[in-house]
């Protein structure tokens, strides 16, 4: 956390105190804008834990258990079921969420449709390093794995040498 302590110089005959101000509202805003985004990658990775735990568990009772789960869970916390299905497919596609601190959860909602676990972790891990925008990531995306991206995630795409169309949705 940045220092909050602010300072009064005198630099050539002003205060200089209006700089040290900027400078540390900048980085408390950026620093807040960091956990804001680790806190949603965070809780979208628990939510899918907790429901595919619950479905886990019951599977047994069902057969369309986590179709039905989704839709009676969204319904019940007011939370699109679409939300609720990126959560689900978040966990499982990253049963161990490591610490990627440059990936937002914008390039997690471009990684998740991948289906290839290993393609998948590549890009997530060159998009980290990189630190990548999302825009990079997705030119990437599109231009080595030939995928269109737009519209709402329904189902999950594969690395096809035709182009295919890889659909995602902002919450």
């Amino acid at each position: 956390m940045p220092n909050l302590t602010l300072t009064r110089k005198r630099t050539n005959g002003s205060l200089a105190s209006f700089e040290v101000l900027v400078r540390k509202v900048r980085e408390t805003i950026l620093f807040g804008q960091q956990r804001i985004e680790q806190e949603k990658v965070q809780t979208y990775w628990k939510t899918g834990q907790f429901i595919n735990r619950h479905i886990l568990l019951n599977k047994n009772k069902r057969a369309d258990l986590g179709d039905r789960t989704i839709e009676k869970l969204a319904e019940r916390v007011d939370v699109d079921v679409s939300v609720l299905q990126r959560c689900k497919q978040f966990a499982e596609r990253y049963p161990v969420l490591a610490t990627w601190r440059e990936l937002t959860w914008s390039h997690f909602r471009l990684l998740i449709p991948i289906e290839d676990d290993k393609t998948r972790l590549e890009f997530t891990e060159r998009a980290n390093r990189g630190a990548w925008s999302t825009d990079k990531l997705e030119s990437v995306i599109r231009s080595e794995l030939r995928y269109e991206i737009s519209g709402p995630v329904e189902h999950t795409a594969k690395s096809l040498p035709e182009r295919k169309t890889l659909d995602i949705r902002l919450l």
